[in-house]
């Protein structure tokens, strides 16, 4: 049975071993990400988790941590 380490960087520590339905739930669950660092030989070579098949990754979550509060917006920004 294959097993799989997981980096979320080239400078991250690696993670695992893994089962391939260990790993297909990471994906599904977000977290793991498409440009996740999978390696199926005991970190002797990585590759970006998107490159494997049957792999199926959740949505990423948009953040909005640079926008203004609502609070914030002028009254000549209002849409009448």
């Amino acid at each position: 049975m294959a097993e799989f380490h997981v980096k979320t960087s080239e400078a991250a520590e690696k993670q695992g071993p893994f089962t391939k339905h260990q790993v297909k739930q990471l994906a599904e669950s977000g977290q793991l990400a498409p440009d996740h660092l999978l390696s199926i030989d005991n970190g002797n070579s990585w590759n970006e988790a998107r490159r494997f098949s049957g792999l199926e990754f959740a949505p990423p979550v948009l953040q909005l941590e640079d926008s203004p509060p609502p609070s914030s917006i002028a009254a000549k920004d209002t849409i009448p």
